[in-house]
């Protein structure tokens, strides 16, 4: 016969050996059943808030997989509803009851109430917290600012009002996600030229706090590279003379020295520029990748770059490398039609 201590120890040792939702479940229902029977001792309360976020946090987990703590990533994904997330909440309610400033079992209520956009009881808890270390003060400051900014309206709505509202925070380390995020939401979905130069700017500014090399970087890049070359004939008030800033001078990278050259053909009004671009950009787009979403990017930005450079030089090169952007983008599992291209470049061909 155990005593209820040792029945509670035992519950806990499980969930570490075997972290599953059943046993993290079990393992707070052992807790919560002596909490009631001997009152809240300072163990026991931290004992409870531990199997309590577990099992929220695996909850999560089971219902969106690799979310976890990353609450950006929540606010820009479209709204979900399932009995796990349901659960993770309560379960993560309950471990904030005993345990108020545990920056990360709020941290994951907050990827939970963005997810499901239940955010109220999220919210009086984040702005309830004291946590000690001050960098998870500072993320909790952007969480609270996300919850505060919530909009029930439309998903793209709700999603910028997030995003610009985590960036008008105080920096945290959840800043550069959130950077990525919004450049990424405003380069791809919209054309307004204050949208793709609010875009254009947040990615630069990523690409500044990150090192050339790291995959943040590059990818910021390849986000900006497109936005340029997919909206040639639009004039957006980004910060160019920044953007070259930022970009590593002295690289032999095609990658680089074709946004380094458009670039330059915005800051200098120079359209031979954007041919630098296209020889660069080509070189780039022929290269595999192994990521589905820059091959994507990629592509797209060098078909219409290479169809105007076509149409400004006359050269079969650059309407045969258009035609290749078609092959590539038909490839890719994103149902791209690029059937009026096709006809374009093949009426050019019999011209």
């Amino acid at each position: 016969m155990t005593s209820p201590d040792e029945d509670v120890e035992r519950a806990l040792r499980a969930l570490k050996h075997n972290p599953t939702p059943a046993v993290a479940i079990e393992a707070a229902q052992a807790v919560d059943e002596r909490l009631r029977a001997a009152g809240p001792t300072p163990a026991l309360v931290q004992a409870a808030a531990t199997a309590h976020s577990r099992a929220g946090e695996l909850l999560l987990e089971r219902a969106v997989p690799g979310l976890g703590i990353s609450f950006v990533d929540a606010a820009v994904m479209a709204r979900r509803t399932s009995p796990d997330l349901t659960e993770a909440a309560r379960h993560l309610l309950t471990a904030v009851c005993h345990d108020p400033h545990d920056a990360h079992t709020l941290l994951l209520l907050g990827s939970v109430a963005l997810a499901t956009g239940e955010h109220e009881a999220a919210l009086a808890a984040v702005g309830q917290a004291r946590p000690a270390e001050p960098e998870h003060a500072a993320m909790l400051g952007t969480l609270y600012a996300c919850l505060a900014a919530y909009d029930p309206g439309t998903h793209e709505g709700r999603r910028l009002s997030i995003l610009r509202a985590a960036l008008g925070a105080p920096p945290s380390l959840m800043r550069p996600p959130a950077l990525l995020a919004l450049g990424n939401l405003l380069t791809t979905k919209s054309e307004a030229p204050q949208d793709l130069a609010e875009g254009v700017d947040a990615l630069v500014e990523l690409m500044e706090q990150a090192k050339p090399g790291d995959p943040e970087f590059e990818h910021a890049m390849i986000l900006v590279l497109a936005a340029m070359c997919r909206h040639l004939t639009v004039e957006f008030p980004a910060d160019f003379g920044r953007l070259a800033a930022a970009l590593p001078w002295g690289t032999r990278d095609d990658l680089t020295l074709a946004c380094a050259a458009a670039c330059r053909s915005r800051v200098e009004r120079e359209p031979e520029h954007l041919t630098e671009a296209a020889r660069h950009l080509r070189a780039v787009v022929e290269r595999p990748r192994p990521d589905d979403r820059e091959t994507f990017l990629l592509a797209g930005a060098g078909l219409v770059l290479f169809y105007d450079r076509f149409v400004a030089k006359f050269a079969l090169e650059w309407l045969n490398a258009a035609d290749r952007c078609c092959d590539i983008l038909e490839a890719l599992p994103y149902n791209t039609d690029v059937s009026a291209m096709r006809r374009a470049i093949a009426k050019q061909r019999s011209a």
